[in-house]
């Protein structure tokens, strides 16, 4: 057993909480200390300074709650900081997965689907010290809350056109006329506010990739 890292409130009365996403995004907060990647995705480091600051802006304006968060749960030795430290050097900051992107759709779609999406923190299974397999990237994973799989992304597995998937995020419908369903429906409610253009960017990486 390993324990449960708790999500932090996010509202403006919290100390320092709307800038836990630059905590994620460095790796630590402006103390030293450390904080899981649970908290802030070991996709956090790639986001761009703009985008995560118009993130932080937007937390600040959430309703206040002066409710505490709650401690993490977890076993020795991930209660430990130095612990936390030497994970987030092998598993976070490792750079890009697709490294070629020849044209500014698949760069877009990139950025999309491996930082601001973070899409592989569910989409790709995890080794035994919960760092991603990146040799097995997009291909499902078991589900976090432990009822069945997340499904594979990758173009060998999942068989739809780039079509299909930029509809099936604006709109929630399958090609099979089947719907979204479970945490999925808040993804696609999110994406379904982009434009076309990043969906179907989003949708040309996954088809590229290997």
């Amino acid at each position: 057993m390993v324990g449960i890292a708790v999500a932090y409130s996010v509202t403006a009365t919290q100390p320092l909480a709307p800038e836990r996403l630059e905590i994620g995004r460095i790796g630590s907060a402006t103390d030293g200390s450390l904080d899981f990647a649970a908290s802030g995705c070991g996709s956090c480091h790639s986001y761009d300074g703009t985008d995560a600051l118009d993130l932080i802006a937007y937390l600040r304006t959430l309703p206040s709650d002066a409710t505490p968060s709650r401690a993490h749960d977890v076993d020795f030795p991930f209660n430990i900081g130095w612990s936390l430290g030497g994970w987030k050097f092998l598993f976070a900051g490792t750079g890009w997965v697709v490294q070629d992107v020849a044209t500014p759709e698949l760069e877009r779609g990139r950025y999309l689907v491996e930082a601001m999406g973070h899409c592989a923190e569910c989409h790709t299974p995890r080794n035994a010290l919960g760092g991603l397999k990146r040799g097995e990237w997009m291909q499902g994973a078991a589900n976090p809350s432990g009822e069945g799989r997340i499904p594979s992304l990758h173009p060998d597995d999942l068989g739809w056109s780039g079509g299909d998937i930029a509809y099936y995020l604006d709109t929630g419908f399958t090609p099979d006329f089947d719907t979204v369903g479970g945490e999925m429906v808040d993804v696609v409610e999110n994406i379904s506010q982009l434009d076309d253009a990043d969906r179907d960017a989003i949708a040309a990486y996954l088809l590229a990739l290997d």
